[in-house]
């Protein structure tokens, strides 16, 4: 069988290899984007060299001088490059401009005065180049923490905006929250705001709860698909209550809460989570915080043979239980 499928799949492969207008790599240890054409007269980009699903684009460079960067910055004697799209020269100081190829930094460029985010997006129904400064930013000593986060020598950039906090003493708690010695602060999209001072041990839960020593903390984005944008404060008074379950479900103090809302009747001491999305008591099962009307508590369960939940009245298809609880909307209890 595989001597048949040698057979069967070698004609292609020589036709796709006889057809390649790709050359050899510019720098593979760099990146494996940047090709000379077959005549190694240009310079050929092609995201990780399959020209013949993700396309090629000429990058009419001068192939003599021109050198790799990082996995999508290049650069040759009169241009520098973000993927295939020329940098505009006077845009940016050419001799200086430089960029590293350490983890996050593939889209980040720098010279002697500034460092710049580049991009790309659809603009007038073609791709084109998209470019900003990031103000504040130092060049010798920049670098990218991960997607969102970056530092410089003195400050803090999130979404590359410098933040103003105590640079020493600033750490990210998880994905909602941050502090310093000053203040804690919620972080979400383009917003990036104070919560208060003086929370004391303010610290992280999970990847979204985070508590301090009288609150949970949960921002909100979205209930029932609407957006809301709600920072949610949970009181407790026995920290040894609080458990987060399968991502989306908190127990605290006797109560249930889904995406910090409270779900509503039901007996935390009859609980058993089912999923990120279901858990069931000894009365209901629920889906998020809203009860599924008729199914049964003692037999539901998830069918490895269905890939569906089921109980001993019929099948729960999930996409089902979206739509049946996405109507029903129950009082939402925020503190």
């Amino acid at each position: 069988m595989r001597k048949f499928f040698r057979l069967v799949l070698a004609p292609l492969s020589w036709f796709l290899h006889a057809c390649s207008p790709l050359g050899k790599p510019v720098d593979i240890d760099v990146s494996d984007n940047f090709y000379y054409d077959k005549s190694e007269t240009d310079i050929i980009y092609s995201s990780m060299g399959n020209w013949f699903e993700l396309g090629k684009t000429p990058m009419n460079a001068d192939a003599e001088t021109f050198e790799v960067l990082n996995a999508h910055l290049g650069r040759d004697k009169n241009q520098a490059y973000y993927k295939w799209h020329p940098i505009p020269s006077e845009q940016i100081d050419l001799k200086s401009f430089d960029a590293s190829y350490s983890d996050w930094m593939w889209h980040i460029g720098m010279d002697k005065d500034n460092v710049y985010a580049f991009g790309d997006d659809v603009i007038d129904g073609e791709w084109q180049l998209v470019m900003s400064v990031i103000e504040g930013a130092d060049p010798e000593t920049f670098k990218k923490i991960d997607h969102l986060w970056s530092k410089d020598s003195s400050n803090y950039f999130y979404n590359h905006k410098m933040i103003q906090v105590s640079y020493e003493s600033f750490e990210v708690i998880n994905d909602t929250f941050c502090k310093d010695q000053d203040s804690v602060y919620l972080y979400y999209q383009d917003r990036f705001e104070s919560i208060g001072s003086g929370l004391k041990g303010f610290k992280k839960i999970d990847r979204y709860y985070a508590m301090d020593t009288g609150m949970v903390y949960y921002f909100q984005d979205y209930i029932d698909g609407e957006k809301s944008e709600i920072l949610i404060r949970i009181p407790y008074s026995n920290s040894g209550t609080i458990e987060v379950a399968e991502e989306n479900y908190l127990l605290v103090d006797e109560l249930v809460y889904y995406r910090g809302l409270l779900v509503d009747d039901v007996n935390v001491n009859k609980i058993e989570v089912i999923s990120r999305d279901l858990i069931k008591d000894n009365n209901h099962v629920f889906y998020g915080r809203i009860p599924i009307d008729g199914a049964d508590p003692t037999t539901f369960r998830w069918d490895e043979d269905n890939f569906q939940y089921k109980d001993k009245h019929r099948l729960y298809p999930y996409d089902e239980l979206e739509r049946r609880t996405s109507s029903v909307k129950s009082e939402i209890t925020i503190n």
